[in-house]
């Protein structure tokens, strides 16, 4: 649900919310919290999983990645 998507972004303290610009920092994206339904549903668009979460990952440490997606999750 949008609620536990919510409160997993939330609960993470080294990924930042926000799309890939090519940067060196891990971030996660959750369209369905970012992108407006007028937007996301629109004619000519894909169609996007509710629950879809993307994850860029960056320079951080790969346990500390790991261990802020095992704590963040339900």
């Amino acid at each position: 649900t949008l609620i536990e998507l919510e409160a997993f972004v939330e609960g993470l303290d080294v990924f930042t919310p926000g799309a890939s610009l090519g940067g060196a920092e891990s971030l996660v994206e959750v369209p369905s919290l970012m992108i407006p339904d007028e937007v996301s549903h629109g004619e000519g668009t894909a169609e996007v999983p509710e629950s879809l979460v993307r994850v860029s990952i960056g320079l951080e440490d790969a346990d500390d990645l790991c261990e802020d997606l095992r704590t963040a999750l339900p």
